[in-house]
């Protein structure tokens, strides 16, 4: 799949540069649909966060998304959608935080929040206001023919799901049901995270997954050797109970980088 590009687009002249989450910025089209270096690809991925899409109370900008999957269609392909609630490092980049708005709502971060959460998930204003949105979407797109999959982002940067452990059974039911409930022709899938988080996932739908790291086998840490491929993938799938979402759902990873292996 493309990355945050279309079929036809230059990649990033530097590979450490993340473009996720923000508005897309298109480039001139040449019009060839090859990628250069890269193979071709029938599906464009893209990351877009809640704070461009409402970027007042209940006010939606879903001209961003009409032009993305216009633009997918246009190249050939058709688009994987996240819609992440905010970004990595919120407090030094505004750009990447949640909602000005939903943040004038919450509050500041509190102190006793978990590692990279933004703020407290298991405040029920939360699942009230990023639910709201993510239904207002599913209502919006849900079976469009140009929409290939959503990939379920909850909480955390990225919408990965950092800390899940630390959230509540009413708020993470709540945050899976607004996508289950919103997305009944389009095929979802969720980041491998939590036992308990996949198996309710599973309960109510058929659902795929999605890692990163494919191919990691094997990457220095401050632990030692380890990598995904035979160190948490092969036992997370099994615990989870995905081994057989193949079949009849998405599978989607990232690929790590070379340079990070030894």
């Amino acid at each position: 799949m493309t990355f945050q590009r279309f079929n036809g687009d230059m990649p990033n002249p530097d590979r450490h540069i993340w473009t996720e989450g923000h508005p897309i910025e298109y480039q001139p089209f040449s019009g060839s649909l090859k990628n250069p270096g890269h193979p071709d690809t029938t599906l464009a991925y893209f990351r877009i966060y809640w704070r461009y899409l409402e970027p007042e109370n209940g006010v939606y900008r879903w001209d961003i998304l009409d032009k993305a999957l216009r633009t997918a269609h246009e190249r050939g392909q058709t688009l994987l959608l996240r819609l992440p609630p905010h970004g990595h490092r919120t407090d030094i980049d505004p750009s990447v935080e949640l909602p000005d708005w939903f943040r004038t709502i919450i509050g500041p971060r509190q102190a006793d929040c978990p590692d990279l959460w933004a703020c407290d998930y298991n405040d029920p204003r939360y699942a009230k206001y990023y639910g709201r949105f993510l239904r207002a979407a599913g209502q919006r797109y849900d079976g469009h023919p140009d929409l290939e999959s959503v990939d379920m982002g909850l909480i955390g940067p990225w919408g990965e799901g950092a800390q899940a452990r630390y959230l509540e059974d009413v708020p993470m039911r709540a945050l899976c049901d607004a996508y289950i409930d919103s997305f009944t022709r389009t095929p979802l899938l969720a980041m491998l995270g939590d036992t308990k988080t996949n198996q309710y996932i599973l309960s109510r739908c058929n659902a795929g997954y999605r890692a990163d790291c494919l191919g990691d086998l094997r990457e220095a840490g401050p632990a030692g050797p380890f990598c995904h491929m035979y160190d948490r993938y092969p036992q997370q799938i099994v615990s989870f109970g995905v081994q057989d979402c193949w079949k009849t759902a998405p599978v989607s990873f990232e690929a790590c980088l070379a340079q990070y292996m030894v």
